[in-house]
This record gives C-alpha cells, structure tokens and sequence, in this order.
C-alpha cells in the first residue's frame, strides 16, 4: 500500500507540474512565449469582438515527386465571393484550385484566438532561423509607390520574433537570411486583389526563391490593409477572423495585425 501510495503522490506532483507549466503568465518581450507551443488553441481575445463572418480565402496546393508542396493564398476582390474566385482560378489554368472551406483553418489547434496559420494545419509551415535568433527575412520591394511596402513591415517587426525589413534593389543575400519577391501589376478582373503564393519542403519550412507577393493594381483597395495582410502570410501567417485585423480574409480595412496575430507568431510560429 505504501508503494501504491507513493505512486499516487509522484502522479499528482507530475499533475500540479503540468498545470504550473500551461497557466504561466507571459514573457518578457524578447525572451519568447513562457506558455509552450503545444497549449490547446486559446479562446479568441478581447480584439476578436469585431468578428463578422469566416472569412474564406482562395488556396491552392499541390506537391510535386521532389516532396515540395506548392501553394498560393488569394484574397478575393470587393464583391467577388470565394467561390466565383475559385472557378475563375480553374477556367484560367491555375493548378491545384481548393474548394473554399474545404480546409479547417484551426486544424490540430496551431492557431492562437482569432488567428490561425497559414494552410491551417499542424504543424505550421514557417521559416528556418538558419542560427539567427530570429529568422530574418527581407521583401525586395519592386512595388510602386502606392503600396505602403515598408510601412507595413515595421508594423509586423512589433513582433519580438521575426525580423522583417524592405529591401530595394535586391535582397542583401546574407548567409542564412530569406528574400520574398514583391510586385505590384494591372493585372486586369482576375478576381483577386493580392496573391501570396510560396513553396515547402516535407518538412513544412519555406523553400527560399519560391514565396512571393503579388499587388494588383485593377481593383480599387485599401493598399495598407492588402499589404499587411499579403506581408503576413509571406512569413507563415494565416488568416484572421477578426475585422480588426489586417488579415481579415474578406476585403480587410484594419491596417494592422492584432493581438492575436502577434501571439500567433510567438507561441506557433517562431517559439524560442
């Protein structure tokens, strides 16, 4: 019986362990999320109150015999429903069109609140640190002067694990660091105001030279809203069902991320 008993007691130090771990408080801004990864999916915040309907954006993917997977998210134009994108998408060519709701954005509880990752599945697809701190990434901005490019990236850099910055001319090509292509374009009625598309490997990180972001300039929009949200997803970040966040999937008018979206980055995506 005393054997049992010391049993019981170790189980239940192992138990009060366990809770100490899941409810600690929050980190200071720098040192990483003091809650671990695998916490389940946290009830959307006090930001999330703006909600309207989920939003559903356009997806693609489809994986190739190297193992790669490769993808591309569509925020749909003012007026254009899902749907009426996809099938544009299809008649026009584009490989491995998804069915609009077809994935569940909270899948196996990778979210954080009211945003999720960006194909919503676990685990997340992201970038490699390559032995920096954080995982630094730059946007070789070719985009005219009417999307905010650099505006929305200090916006982002609030996060205290990522560090993204604008690059002109060219991606610096330091060792270790990422580059995402940006251009902007009269693309004409295509359905779609921006399109972020990327590739990844079996082991869900970024293929560097594949991730991209595409403006398009036929549509009237909010520039800062779609270049936030198009910059968000270039780093792994998925859509919001927020209206007060710039990763809204319907149209966003937020200019920036909010709190759920930084939360994302540090407890899913970039945890130290």
């Amino acid at each position: 019986m005393r054997h049992a008993r010391t049993l019981t007691a170790t189980a239940l130090a192992a138990t009060a362990l366990t809770t100490v771990l899941l409810t600690a408080p929050g980190s200071v801004a720098g040192e990483g999320p003091a809650i671990p990864p695998q916490r389940p999916n946290p009830a959307p915040s006090a930001e999330a109150n703006g909600r309207a309907v989920v939003p559903e954006e356009v997806e693609t993917s489809y994986t190739t015999a190297d193992g790669v997977t490769h993808g591309s998210v569509y925020l749909a134009a003012p007026g254009v429903t899902a749907k009426e994108l996809a099938a544009k998408l299809r008649a026009a060519g584009v490989r491995g069109v998804l069915e609009p709701g077809a994935v569940s954005t909270m899948a196996g509880n990778c979210g954080w609140g009211s945003a999720a990752n960006l194909d919503g599945q676990c685990p997340v697809i992201n970038w490699r640190r390559n032995g920096y701190t954080n995982p630094q990434i730059y946007y070789n901005d070719r985009s005219g002067a009417g999307w905010p490019q650099g505006t929305v990236l200090t916006q982002w850099n609030q996060s205290p694990n990522i560090h993204v910055e604008r690059a002109t001319g060219g991606c610096p090509g330091y060792s270790g660091t990422h580059c995402v292509d940006v251009v902007d374009g009269s693309y004409g009625a295509t359905g779609w105001l921006g399109v972020t598309s990327y590739s990844y490997d079996s082991a869900r990180f970024f293929v560097d030279g594949t991730v991209s972001i595409k403006y398009n300039n036929s549509y009237p929009s909010n520039h800062r809203a779609v270049a936030c949200h198009e910059s968000g997803h270039a780093f792994g970040v998925g859509h919001n069902t927020s209206t007060n966040s710039c990763m809204y999937g319907v149209d966003p008018k937020s200019n920036v991320p909010n709190s759920d979206d930084y939360a994302l980055i540090v407890n899913r995506l970039y945890p130290r």
